[in-house]
């Protein structure tokens, strides 16, 4: 089994849980709902950058990549008169080194994956690609990040004793994003 199974297995439930908390709260119902959402995107990613910063990710994804996607939901929040949320106290781990680099990388590139049926429903509550929903557009035709993600992990030797590592930072990437979300709710 190689690292993207193994990551994607023990991470799993908590993937599940936080699936059902955004639909749960409702995010993509209404505008109002749909600003809360932003807000807790908005607070992830940037606790990402938070988590990720210093240690060396052009190898795997663009350097400018995570502070974009925080100007294009600082962009989308704006359109819709919303601001940026302080979402509590919440530990957040450093990476290291690429090895939590990429378990942190396998959980918010792998929101982009969700982000053509995300798009969709936020597009009928009135969003685009010019207003209120740039980062979505954006992660609903670009998969380059996703692809040179799975690529890492693959070339990740099967035996490494950083898995566990990777796969700690993975399972509390997906906490920091349950409670982005469960606080904006």
């Amino acid at each position: 089994m190689g690292m993207r199974e193994r990551l994607k297995s023990s991470t799993e439930a908590q993937h599940r849980a936080l699936d059902a908390l955004i639909e749960a709260r409702g995010f993509f119902r209404t505008i109002d709902g749909y600003r809360r959402w932003l807000a807790g995107a908005h607070a992830f990613h940037r606790l990402v950058n938070e988590a990720l910063l210093g240690v060396e990710i052009a190898q795997v994804v663009p350097a400018d990549l995570l502070c974009t996607r925080v100007r294009l939901l600082e962009r989308d929040l704006d359109d819709l008169a919303w601001r940026p949320i302080e979402v509590g106290a919440f530990p957040v781990q450093r990476a290291a080194d690429h090895v939590d680099a990429l378990g942190v990388l396998y959980v918010s590139e792998g929101s982009a994956l969700g982000a053509r049926v995300l798009l969709q429903r936020a597009v009928r509550l009135g969003m685009s690609d010019a207003f209120g929903a740039r980062l979505l557009a954006s992660q609903a035709v670009d998969f380059r990040t996703w692809h040179a993600v799975m690529a890492a992990l693959e070339a990740a030797s099967p035996a490494d004793p950083g898995d566990a590592r990777m796969i700690a930072a993975g399972c509390h990437a997906f906490d920091l994003a349950t409670h982005c979300f469960g606080t904006v709710a």
